[in-house]
């Protein structure tokens, strides 16, 4: 399988496909960038000229609830689709990383347009109802993550405060992935009752967060780190 051509690294998920999706315009604006000026200027139109509304229009509590429904439940173990899209986006780098609206003109434009009413715009279709209606559906076992509750189950004896500090000099206080000063240490392979010292790593709070999900991703990249 090739690279993509846009000199990231990363392999395109087909032979005849040159980049990655979206990273074919990658780095390219409308100010240098003739066809992404052209279809700046015709999206631009097509907003102004009621498409805004006509996109509103399928965004209401109805679509939302419908949308909800027919993913409840569906885990990459389970559905054909979810799984397929875990496989294709596994381990791809977002165009936006490390960049920030100091150093990216993109980026600063997003926030600019946000400052502008761009969040209110976004959030006019938030209601109360709908926000507890979410909450409910992602709580607990309508959440696509549900483990059936392992989260809940009690660690095992000798995990233990001598323990945890032994792994946090094992590692020198630094979090694996990020490198950043980090102090929980977490199960390689998820389980709360396998305190061997061989199943540990030492990961940060942001880090330790990411890693509650794509669990066999994980797994394997913590096992051939050590």
């Amino acid at each position: 399988m090739q690279l993509c051509e846009c000199k990231c690294g990363q392999k395109v998920s087909k032979e005849e496909n040159k980049f990655i999706r979206g990273h074919n315009r990658k780095g390219k604006t409308k100010e240098t960038d003739e066809s992404v000026e052209r279809g700046a200027e015709k999206h631009s139109k097509w907003m102004k000229n009621g498409g805004a509304s006509f996109v509103a229009s399928f965004r209401t509590e109805d679509s939302f609830q419908k949308q909800a429904e027919k993913m409840q439940g569906r885990t990459k173990e389970t559905h054909v689709g979810v799984r397929r899209m875990a496989e294709k986006h596994l381990g791809n780098i977002p165009w936006n990383k490390e960049l920030t609206k100091e150093t990216d003109e993109r980026l600063k434009k997003v926030s600019e347009r946000m400052k502008n009413g761009g969040s209110t715009y976004a959030a006019s279709f938030i209601t109360e109802e709908s926000r507890i209606r979410g909450g409910e559906n992602r709580r607990g076992k309508n959440h696509g993550m549900w483990k059936g509750g392992i989260s809940f189950e009690p660690y095992g004896l000798d995990f233990n405060n001598k323990l945890k500090k032994y792994i946090r000099e094992k590692f020198n206080h630094t979090c694996i992935i990020c490198e950043s000063s980090a102090k929980i240490p977490h199960h390689i392979d998820y389980n709360k009752k396998n305190n061997q010292e061989d199943n540990f790593v030492l990961l940060c709070k942001k880090c330790h967060a990411k890693t509650n999900s794509n669990r066999e991703h994980w797994k394997v990249r913590f096992r051939n780190s050590k």
